[in-house]
């Protein structure tokens, strides 16, 4: 069953087209990965899928459990944002709080109740392989936990799609594996996954099928 559907989704900035009718499915529990050079309209992409930014053209479907959004419509309905997780290039943690407080806000910005959030926290941790971290200040992280932490953020709502940018970057080659085999437990979770990654070799290695961003259209 399908969860994402795109129709002909076009994206322009001034006169660059970014993206060009890109059309495809992702099935629930998929591992899928995009995969392009810089600049090649990856994150111009997740950006429109989780309604960031606008389409030009085109449509873009979600089908969850009982509820099906035209993301059109759906862009600003707090429902559909709790479907969802991004986790961004940048980092969406915030520096000055402990590991256990940032994921506490993000527990709270997404209604989850008090009773529950210490238990949710307490399994995220196990998750992200950060247990006995969670009083540590995020910014006195290694590269490697923050990440950890940052994709933490976007899963402590218990989403049904994650969309992870660019989350092995600037990271050595043990964490970058670290981040995958976190990615692959997060797919044994039922959770459909999107992927943007500039190493093809392990979106081929990881992914259920990939994707290439060239010249505003998939190859």
């Amino acid at each position: 069953m399908s969860i994402i559907e795109l129709r002909n989704v076009k994206k322009r900035f001034g006169e660059n087209k970014v993206l060009k009718n890109i059309s495809f499915k992702i099935r629930k529990g998929d591992l899928i990965g995009v995969k392009g050079e810089s600049g090649a309209g990856k994150t111009t992409l997740l950006k429109l899928l989780i309604g960031f930014s606008d389409l030009d053209d085109g449509e873009i479907y979600y089908k969850f459990k009982k509820e099906k959004y035209n993301l059109k419509k759906a862009r600003g309905f707090y429902d559909f944002y709790n479907h969802i997780g991004f986790s961004c290039q940048e980092g969406s943690f915030y520096d000055d709080l402990s590991v256990h407080e940032n994921l506490d806000f993000y527990a709270v910005m997404h209604g989850l109740r008090k009773g529950e959030i210490d238990s949710r926290i307490k399994k995220i941790l196990a998750t992200v392989n950060l247990v006995g971290k969670g009083e540590v200040l995020a910014g006195n992280l290694s590269a490697g936990m923050q990440k950890r932490l940052d994709i933490a953020c976007s899963l402590v709502h218990e989403p049904a799609v994650v969309f992870l940018d660019e989350p092995t970057a600037h990271l050595d080659r043990d964490n970058q594996q670290e981040v995958w085999k976190l990615v692959r437990r997060i797919k044994k979770k039922g959770i459909t996954v999107v992927v943007t990654s500039h190493f093809p070799k392990d979106l081929k290695r990881n992914c259920d099928k990939v994707y290439e961003l060239k010249k505003g259209v998939f190859r």
